[in-house]
């Protein structure tokens, strides 16, 4: 074979050199394309610089063999076809065509080739159907198969044929994805965690003074679930007039401390309380000199002590 100094693609598959040549003139193209063996891929070689097609229906297309692997690990990429019967849009019956790529590939999509040993894989669906979607999905899985052959997809992303996603309501599917974790860091782009997600602990650590801002201004942005978990409750939010609105009835286990005013809309009650007040009655006679006005008390305001309403004049 004749030695190249440029050549503008050298594919190397397990120590088998293809020779794809774009050559400069003046470079003589290889006497064989070789040393290859084209059925271990299953299709032609093109030697000039059109692609290279695998006629393979189901299984390897390429592969670099475990014997080339110091762990003995092979590392490849198959392609998998399966048909669904009546589950398509419309109830139609559709093929799901999937390539997937990684270390410990088997002939079928996420299964080890070697039992026992991790696979790292990539998988890319052509068209999948969820069940009530409207339209068909694309999916891409990057996953793990473990030493016990379960498969954990630890991201997953399904789209739309369409594009259009949730917007196009029954016509359409979402568009959605997932991550499968204990933990998710994030960090800022020089190397400083700003957020930890213990998704075993069910903990959100925020680190290094990083703050929540909320765009909407008299909203409940958040919601929490009532005791009965048959409805959401708004939490506290920022009003219309810049006011902190808490539309549930709140408790504190600890001492309320305002710095000005306390505001209370209650025709009926000026406070309530849920228990008892201390009776402090002595054995003195009360004098009242120095009422602000002449006469009877202009209001007796009520206050709900534990049940019992008692009044307090005021002028």
């Amino acid at each position: 074979m004749a030695t190249f100094t440029d050549m503008s693609t050298i594919v190397d598959l397990g120590g088998q050199n293809v020779y794809c040549n774009n050559l400069v003139t003046g470079i003589t193209k290889p006497d064989q394309v070789g040393p290859f063996n084209a059925s271990t891929i299953g299709g032609s070689v093109l030697s000039s610089a059109g692609p290279v097609n695998f006629s393979i229906a189901n299984g390897t297309v390429w592969q670099r063999p475990a014997s080339s692997s110091l762990n003995a690990i092979p590392f490849g990429s198959i392609v998998n076809e399966g048909t669904f019967t009546g589950t398509g849009v419309g109830g139609a019956n559709y093929f799901d065509s999937v390539i997937s790529t990684g270390w410990n590939i088997g002939q079928t999509i996420e299964t080890p080739a070697i039992p026992g040993i991790a696979v790292n894989f990539d998988s890319w669906e052509s068209k999948f159907h969820l069940p009530g979607a409207g339209d068909y999905q694309i999916e891409r899985h990057f996953g793990l198969i473990d030493t016990n052959s379960v498969v954990h997809r630890y991201m997953s992303f399904s789209l739309p044929w369409d594009g259009v996603g949730a917007t196009g309501g029954a016509s359409s599917s979402s568009a959605i994805g997932t991550i499968q974790l204990d933990q998710l860091n994030f960090n800022n782009w020089a190397g400083i965690q700003t957020l930890v997600m213990n998704l075993t602990g069910n903990v959100l650590n925020i680190n290094n003074g990083f703050q929540f801002f909320v765009s909407n201004n008299n909203v409940s942005t958040f919601r929490q679930s009532n005791a009965a978990a048959n409805a959401f409750l708004p939490l506290p939010f920022i009003n219309a007039s810049n006011q902190l609105l808490v539309s549930q009835p709140l408790v504190a286990t600890g001492s309320i401390s305002a710095g000005t005013d306390i505001i209370s809309n209650n025709v009926n009650f000026l406070i309530r309380t849920t228990a008892t007040l201390t009776n402090a009655a002595a054995g003195n006679t009360a004098t009242l000199t120095n009422a602000p006005t002449a006469g009877n008390p202009t209001k007796w305001i009520s206050f709900d002590d534990n049940g019992t309403t008692r009044r307090i004049p005021a002028w």
